[in-house]
């Protein structure tokens, strides 16, 4: 066995801002302990949240509680990346599960995945990248892909319910359209022109361009509506939702947050919360051709900020992937 590299690089964070906050420094290579694996990463990918995170851009109802967690005057955990790809190279003692050499994928926290290494927990939300996956499509499953199953489970999705996804082409849009439909959903999604072929092409039965004349959405028509950007509220939903629908909402503001308090179980909001089962059913979905990666760009770690950069434009397809 080849002894362990020292020194890697790694995305350092030095306070809240734009994408000029960003650099690459050198760290150390961590060691695993028990329970431990050491991570070689190949790629991971610039999410949504790794944006808002950098930019601490939340919602003014949130921001107190936000600096608590993240850091009154800057980042107190200054290693972001959420998302990671890549190929175990160490296991601590008792570790069981894993072995090295297997390729994995997954989500663990919200930072550390930005670096040529992590240390991960055995128990940490990863699975097996299926055959074929390269590690760049397998680090543009796990944000769209968590998020979707939790909010399915957390929302009492059930299999064949209709499915309205709004902001289809995101990364947890093409996530929510690729696996309603393995679930026998039918789906409809919304986005706008230069991107419905593509969400036909991921599977989507009815595509909707909300920038064409005389937009709405149809009445007492879905059982779910899903909205990944943010900008849909209760009072809006309510018409198309069928008794008993529900809306599930991505991402969090004061006035959704007001809608949720009113509505109870049929409004879900929140983050995605990453499990190892869930990782699971990612990579059989993977496997069986019915979860497809969507990669929008790619970037060297070197050219992180224009990876940043990119997610801001508020316009990409799927994921931007970040190889290391």
């Amino acid at each position: 066995m080849q002894p362990l590299p020292t020194t890697m690089r790694a995305v350092h964070q030095s306070a809240y801002g734009g994408p000029d906050v960003l650099d690459i420094v050198t760290l150390p290579v961590p060691q695993p302990g028990p329970g431990e694996v050491l991570l070689r990463i190949f790629a991971s990918d610039v999410t949504s949240g790794d944006a808002r995170i950098r930019a601490f851009n939340v919602p003014g109802i949130f921001w107190l509680p936000g600096r608590l967690s993240l850091g009154i005057f800057g980042p107190r955990n200054t290693l972001p990346g959420v998302d990671f790809s890549g190929e175990i190279i160490a296991v601590g003692s008792g570790v069981t599960r894993w072995q090295v050499g297997t390729r994995v994928f997954g989500q663990h926290g919200f930072f550390g995945s930005h670096a040529e290494y992590r240390l991960l927990p055995e128990t940490a939300a990863m699975a097996e990248i299926p055959a074929g996956l390269s590690f760049a499509e397998a680090a543009a499953l796990p944000f769209g892909g968590f998020t979707v199953l939790d909010f399915f489970n957390r929302g009492r999705y059930r299999k064949g319910e209709s499915l309205l996804v709004n902001g289809g082409s995101g990364a947890v849009g093409v996530a929510a359209i690729q696996i309603a439909k393995a679930y026998g959903s039918p789906v409809t999604a919304i986005s706008s022109t230069r991107n419905l072929d593509t969400l036909r092409a991921l599977g989507a039965d009815t595509v909707l361009d909300y920038t064409a004349p005389g937009f709405a959405l149809p009445q007492n028509a879905f059982d779910v509506v899903f909205d990944t950007v943010g900008n849909m509220r209760w009072a809006g939903i309510a018409p198309s939702l069928r008794p008993g629908g529900r809306f599930y909402e991505a991402v969090i503001s004061g006035g959704l947050l007001l809608d949720a308090l009113r509505n109870g179980k049929r409004m879900v909001i929140g983050t995605g919360n990453p499990t190892p089962e869930g990782a699971a059913e990612l990579a059989r979905l993977a496997s069986m051709g019915a979860l497809k990666p969507v990669i929008d760009s790619r970037f060297a770690m070197a050219d992180i900020r224009a990876a940043h950069a990119r997610v801001d434009t508020g316009r990409k397809v799927g994921a931007v992937v970040l190889e290391l």
